[in-house]
């Protein structure tokens, strides 16, 4: 087994300003071919980033861009914060890869041209901690996320994690909602 790994592990720093013609206008993690792409943002800032450039409307991930092709990527933010990017799915975040976890983070004041104004995942597990997704905007559906077949577990401890204030602030197409670990509000499945 030739399995390649890569873990890229970003502390106390800022990205931001950055535009891509396609895929993570800040921040790309792609785990390919059988290999696995890890991505550890701590204590840091992603805003005013841009996918989509060529405005071609199909880039994702204006802030981060976590993505799988035959392999495993995992992403997690940490302590840390993303907001003012832009891309057509996914403005803040955006994720079709094995895992993507948001713990004691920010992700506020992004924008998409479709699914996902702050967040969007296309497959793969979606874990929220401790963290506020609020604030986003999508012209389509998703203000706060936007899921396809994904597992969406919220932990908050004393209803800690928020999903709200966008437009269209719902979860779209089907998903499977664990709750764990306390009250979470602002969720609807349409």
């Amino acid at each position: 087994d030739n399995e390649e790994t890569a873990t890229l592990n970003i502390l106390n720093s800022t990205i931001s300003g950055n535009m891509a013609g396609n895929d993570g206008g800040g921040l790309l993690n792609f785990g390919d071919d059988d290999g696995t792409a890890t991505l550890n943002i701590v204590n840091s800032t992603i805003s005013g980033n841009q996918a989509d450039s060529d405005g071609v409307d199909d880039g994702e991930g204006g802030g981060i861009r976590n993505l799988s092709d035959d392999g495993a990527s995992q992403a997690t933010l940490f302590n840390s914060t993303v907001s003012g990017n832009s891309a057509s799915h996914g403005g803040g975040l955006s994720s079709s890869g094995y895992s993507l976890t948001i713990a004691n983070s920010t992700v506020s004041g992004n924008t998409s041209r479709r699914e996902g104004g702050g967040v969007y995942v296309d497959y793969g597990t979606l874990d929220v901690l401790n963290s506020t997704i609020t604030g986003n905007r999508s012209v389509s559906d998703g203000g706060a996320c936007g899921f396809g077949g994904v597992l969406l577990r919220l932990c908050g401890v004393g209803g800690k994690v928020e999903l709200g204030d966008g437009r269209g602030d719902k979860l779209v197409r089907g998903i499977g909602a664990e709750e764990t670990d306390g009250d979470f509000g602002g969720v609807g499945v349409g």
